[in-house]
């Protein structure tokens, strides 16, 4: 299961909360972004509690966050491949195989 969390930094430290939460376990990027949010994680785990323990124990812990959105991800799936598979271009060759 995979999360996109948006996040609210003190002011001057969206680079330092970015740096920071590179590399933890279950945070698969981390990135400083302009717009209404500063900071954005993609969490990787196998189910919402994993997701959730993610943020709050280690998120929400950094010295800078503020504040925290969450968005779970929708994996769409059709003909038997996700949607990522076909926008990448592997609908082609995979499509004979079935994923279930």
């Amino acid at each position: 299961m995979r999360a996109y969390v948006l996040i609210n930094a003190s002011a001057g430290k969206a680079i330092e909360v970015a740096r920071s939460l590179q590399g933890v376990k279950g945070i698969e990027l981390a990135d400083a972004i302009t717009g209404e949010y500063d900071v954005i994680a993609a969490v990787e785990a196998p189910d919402v509690a994993g997701i959730g323990s993610v943020i709050v124990e280690k998120i929400q812990k950094i010295d800078g966050v503020f504040k925290t959105v969450t968005c779970l991800a929708v994996r769409l799936r059709a003909s038997g491949l996700t949607v990522r598979q076909r926008a990448s271009g592997l609908a082609g060759p995979l499509a004979r195989y079935r994923s279930n």
